[in-house]
């Protein structure tokens, strides 16, 4: 690994465990036993750090083919909750690192762009397969869209606080699942394995 990229995972690493504003410059230098200046020489400031950590985290966040089966939606679940542990620390300061650069605000209104795609793509594509049910009234499948978009951008924030209050915190799978479970096709339920675990088999 060279010195840029491991600059960029230690600073992940510790803008996790501290958050964005407890974490300095000579922190991350100190940690990888270099010096300010052979940081700032890759990175001049605190503000390109977070810049290029986040434009790393679109490219993993870069949609998926629209799932078609209940297996391949239990993936990108899986996927995005990855993500989202992985990236911790963005996804609990969201808001603040919008206000702290333009070039991430900008990150953040294409990947919402990018999600409405997916997740509208996605719930026609259940439909369309038999998998969930038509809509009960106008626009349900697009308020449910909305809803597991916003799950999945503030999960990772309301977990922490979950965390820190000494509640069980609940898995964003499970969240997710919650909102799709009870649209189900009759059908399309004899794929689950187990109601409790939310396995699924695969659809061949």
């Amino acid at each position: 690994m060279d010195t840029k990229r491991e600059i960029l995972s230690m600073a992940r690493r510790l803008f996790t465990e501290h958050g964005y504003n407890g974490v300095s410059m000579r922190d991350i230098a100190g940690e990888l036993n270099i010096s300010v200046g052979n940081l700032t020489y890759h990175f001049k400031k605190k503000e390109e750090l977070i810049e290029a950590i986040v434009q790393d985290m679109q490219k993993s966040y870069q949609p998926r083919t629209a799932p078609q089966t209940l297996y391949e939606l239990d993936n990108l679940i899986s996927h995005i909750q990855e993500l989202q542990e992985l990236y911790a620390f963005y996804f609990s300061h969201r808001t603040q690192l919008a206000e702290i650069s333009d070039k991430i605000k900008k990150i953040q209104l294409r990947m919402l762009k990018e999600n409405d795609i997916l997740w509208k793509n996605t719930f026609d594509n259940l439909r369309l397969a038999g998998l969930i049910n038509n809509e009960e009234y106008p626009h349900q499948h697009e308020h449910l869209m909305k809803a597991v978009q916003m799950v999945t951008i503030y999960w990772s924030e309301h977990s922490k606080l979950e965390t820190g209050s000494g509640d069980g915190t609940v898995e964003l799978k499970q969240c997710v699942w919650a909102i799709i479970i009870p649209i189900l096709s009759p059908d399309s339920r004899l794929s689950f394995n187990n109601f409790s675990d939310l396995q699924f088999q695969a659809q061949r």
